[in-house]
């Protein structure tokens, strides 16, 4: 159990470090300052249990420092850090990689999760 919560919690860095990696600007935020809506796609297999129990457990995992607080059913989350929310979700199942690569070829999405 303590190595899949080191899991979730390593996804949710992950998906931190590429958020904070596509912002242009600096600086404190703001209170009701606009943050980023990112289109996520992922395949449902084992590989991304970590990214699906983010989006299962949502405000659970609120302890861990980082959580998904469910909007839409299986489709739009709000990620936040602590209390602050720093990005939109929009979520995409793809049901394959090549589906994925195509999605983001096309730029209906922003980040891709693939089976390896």
């Amino acid at each position: 159990m303590r190595k899949g919560k080191f899991s979730l919690l390593l996804i949710v860095v992950l998906a931190m470090s590429l958020l904070l990696a596509g912002c242009a600007e600096t600086g404190s935020e703001e209170p009701g300052k606009e943050v980023p809506t990112l289109k996520v796609s992922y395949q449902f297999g084992n590989h991304h249990v970590p990214f699906i129990t983010a989006m299962y457990k949502g405000e659970e995992l609120k302890d861990l420092g980082y959580h998904l607080k469910e909007i839409v059913p299986k489709e739009k989350f709000e990620l936040y850090a602590g209390d602050e929310k720093v990005a939109n979700l929009n979520i995409i199942v793809a049901k394959s990689g090549a589906e994925t690569a195509t999605f983001f070829a096309q730029k209906h999405i922003d980040i891709g999760l693939q089976l390896c």
